[in-house]
């Protein structure tokens, strides 16, 4: 297990090319938890977004499988569903869907209060 694993996980074009149709296929065709959601809407206007969300959560949940399988000699590991099974895919992108398409601000940091205006002081103090 390793970073370079995670990495050349979420690098691998065969495997994000499955991500890609499973969460696809939770976007339009998915129960409504999925498909009825802001982001299910999301995806199906942009599908690519899918792999910015889920490639490194779904390369982590099967880090030593991949592993396995490079040390093992498997020259297309993202591609065999012996290393990682569409209903691994599929169950790894149902528990990371996003509730939703807003992100929150980190907790240390505030944001301006709906409806308050925020002015600058001039430097010398004049109005």
């Amino acid at each position: 297990m390793s970073y370079t694993t995670i990495t050349a996980c979420t690098r691998d074009t065969d495997l994000q090319d499955r991500v890609l149709a499973a969460a696809s296929k939770e976007a339009w065709a998915g129960g409504p938890e999925f498909a009825g959601s802001e982001y299910g809407a999301r995806l199906r206007t942009y599908p690519t977004e899918a792999l910015q969300t889920f490639m490194v959560a779904i390369a982590i949940d099967n880090e030593d499988a991949y592993e396995y399988a490079v040390n093992s000699s498997n020259e297309a590991p993202g591609l065999d569903p012996g290393v990682i099974s569409d209903a691994v895919i599929q169950a790894g992108i149902q528990a990371h869907w996003p509730a939703s398409t807003t992100v929150p601000l980190p907790t240390d940091m505030v944001g301006p209060t709906a409806g308050s205006v925020v002015t600058a002081t001039p430097a010398n103090g004049e109005s």
